[in-house]
């Protein structure tokens, strides 16, 4: 037999029904189970990036100590012309040339 769960919403569940109708999702349970899905692939792609940027910060700490190199966050002055300028490519003002990678 199929484990179940019992669910008491904070919402009021005659505005869950209201929504799930407008979604023409066909019942409550369909609704929940989809939300519950996307809810898990979330949480597990949160913890593949957060084992990705630990790759990569490892990596830097590598490459670091390899060419004698240390990675540092930017001055302030130099962090607002970054933000400035990428705010602009942002904002459709400038036009920005996506990299290619070496050539």
């Amino acid at each position: 037999m199929k484990e179940t769960f019992n669910y008491r919403p904070t919402i009021e569940p005659e505005k869950i029904s209201r929504i799930i109708k407008k979604l023409h999702y066909p019942n409550v349970n369909r609704f929940i189970d989809e939300a519950v899905r996307e809810k898990i692939e979330r949480e597990v792609k949160n913890q593949l990036h957060t084992k990705r940027d630990r790759m990569l910060w490892e990596i830097s700490e590598e490459i670091g100590r390899y060419k004698k190199i240390t990675f540092l966050k930017p001055l302030p002055k130099l962090a607002r012309e970054i933000d400035e300028k990428a705010d602009a490519i942002m904002e459709g003002k400038v036009k920005g040339i996506p990299w290619t990678g070496p050539e």
